[in-house]
């Protein structure tokens, strides 16, 4: 309804306190903003956690304490579906959840970024997300993505690919993390693309294991410190994750201890990266392992990823 923030503002002035929703970010455009002048305060709403995700299916002990093997494969088993299909809040009722995410996907896919951008050329943004999902993980820049559409027969601007793009964080499909040891430009350029809902990257990707488990990562990240806080660290060594305010270091791999070239890698970039940062905390987050390794004197702790969860 046009003119509803005149409304709203009407009766926030009469001092009621009014809760607003809603699935896209230009709900809150700058316009709005000044019409409602400061009478508001917007309180992102995320997926279900892993700790709310075990409350809803009945698993209720504290497990960073579990003794026993059972509890650790009741939560480990858990975590598998978390990170397989998501973390929305009706999925744990729902036997059928590939469909249902298909269903989220297609009106966020159609309602919020096809009909309400008025867009015609469906095939472009289809290409564009199966292209952003295949590269989670690594930046993207909006030069390549404009290529790869080239390189499919589409005749397509840049701006128009920038304008694609924000359509898809708009309605919080995606969101992004810039370098944060990169200049201005290629920060906002070419930063890392994440899907809000792991589950939803599932359904872009056959084999995705490994990048839904950094995905997830991100999400957590997000939640915690939110995303203008977070960052992936990208100068002569790749870090997949640094956040400045806990000056927090963060590596990601399914499995380390018993992969000795995979170790080595992950390990050395911390090495790499205390010449850039000095003494920052390094984690390596892995799917069950776990382990406190020292390399060149850095102390690495390795995590598995449904304990770094469930530790605020």
């Amino acid at each position: 309804m046009n003119g509803w923030e005149n409304f709203v503002r009407r009766i926030a002035d009469m001092k009621y306190r009014i809760n607003i929703t809603g699935s896209n970010s230009k709900m809150l455009s700058s316009e709005i903003a000044s019409t409602l002048g400061g009478r508001f305060v917007i309180m992102n709403i995320y997926p279900y956690s892993f700790s709310e995700y075990l409350i809803a299916n009945n698993m209720t002990k504290n497990y960073l304490d579990v003794i026993s093997t059972k509890d650790r494969a009741d939560v480990q088993n858990q975590y598998n579906k978390y990170v397989t299909y998501g973390a929305f809040p009706e999925l744990v009722e729902i036997r059928n959840k590939r469909a249902f995410l298909s269903s989220i996907y297609q009106t966020v896919y159609l309602g919020d970024i096809i009909t309400r951008n008025k867009i015609t050329n469906n095939f472009a943004i289809r290409l564009i997300l199966k292209k952003i999902a295949e590269s989670v993980t690594k930046p993207l820049s909006y030069n390549r993505l404009t290529n790869i559409l080239k390189s499919s027969g589409m005749s397509i601007g840049k701006q128009t690919v920038i304008n694609y793009v924000s359509y898809m964080t708009d309605s919080y499909l995606l969101f992004t993390l810039q370098n944060y040891a990169a200049k201005l430009v290629e920060k906002e350029t070419s930063p890392k693309y994440y899907f809000m809902d792991t589950g939803l990257l599932g359904l872009m990707l056959l084999d995705c294991k490994s990048a839904q488990l950094e995905n997830l990562v991100a999400i957590e990240l997000m939640r915690r410190y939110g995303t203008e806080n977070v960052y992936f660290f990208e100068n002569n060594v790749e870090i997949d994750f640094y956040v400045p305010l806990d000056n927090l270091a963060i590596q990601v791999s399914m499995q380390v201890l018993d992969n000795i070239d995979t170790r080595k890698r992950e390990t050395r970039a911390f090495v790499k990266l205390n010449n850039f940062i000095p003494n920052a905390k390094c984690i390596l987050i892995t799917n069950s392992e776990e382990a406190v390794i020292d390399c060149d004197g850095i102390n690495i702790e390795v995590i598995p990823i449904w304990k770094w969860l469930l530790d605020n």
